[in-house]
């Protein structure tokens, strides 16, 4: 591109914009593992625990049980 043209950025969105909602999607799953989930050396729980968001550690399972009910209710 030389200075005088306008920029066209079509050229450079070759995915049409499918990747960035998966990335959200996933990013969003992350947190919530992060936080249901993992259990955290400093703190000997999970931070939803240490919150007081539930009381027990969550499951992979149970993660997306509880996700997929949450769509399904939506």
């Amino acid at each position: 591109m030389t200075g005088g043209e306008p920029h066209d950025d079509t050229n450079f969105r070759s995915s049409g914009g499918v990747c960035l909602p998966i990335f959200w999607v996933s990013l969003d799953v992350f947190f919530v593992w992060y936080n249901f989930c993992r259990v955290h050396q400093t703190l000997r729980m999970t931070p939803a625990m240490e919150a007081g968001w539930t009381d027990h550690i969550w499951t992979v399972r149970e993660l997306l049980t509880a996700a997929e009910t949450q769509k399904k209710a939506a």
